[in-house]
């Protein structure tokens, strides 16, 4: 996704963004009749070994990480370990890389309602995320 592609609060302008969206890496004929799954599109400018390789292996110890975070879950809820399990079997996994560019000017009071990223809730079991910058903020709904 292009900067100002996408739109995450309807009440702000477009965010200031460029966004990668993986899955996991499936045959596209396999995958054909399950939304959400498919190959991938990578960048035809980056080998496999500088780019693809790299984010698959990441994205595999992502789902690591979040299966482990599951199961800590169910034990601190004191049921079973592997109690949800059967919900994370193959999951929709949307690997997300957000690049949030430099700006060419500071924002002013006038256009303060142009964000990187606007106001949004998060769908699915588990957000994991990786603020780099220190700039991201995050808000507790309830």
């Amino acid at each position: 996704m292009q900067i100002r592609e996408e739109l995450l609060d309807v009440s702000s302008s477009p965010d200031y963004k460029e966004v990668l969206d993986l899955g996991p890496e499936e045959d596209a004929v396999a995958a054909a009749a399950v939304p959400f799954h498919g190959p991938n599109r990578w960048p035809s400018a980056l080998s496999d070994a500088q780019f693809k390789n790299p984010l698959l292996a990441h994205q595999a110890k992502l789902l690591e990480v979040a299966r482990d975070l599951v199961h800590a879950f169910a034990l601190a809820l004191g049921v079973e370990e592997c109690y949800f399990d059967q919900f994370i079997q193959d999951p929709i996994l949307i690997h997300r890389l957000n690049h949030y560019p430099q700006r060419e000017h500071q924002q002013s009071q006038e256009d303060h309602r142009e964000l990187s990223c606007g106001a949004h809730t998060d769908y699915g079991l588990l957000s994991l995320s990786f603020n780099f910058a220190l700039s991201l903020s995050f808000s507790r709904f309830l």
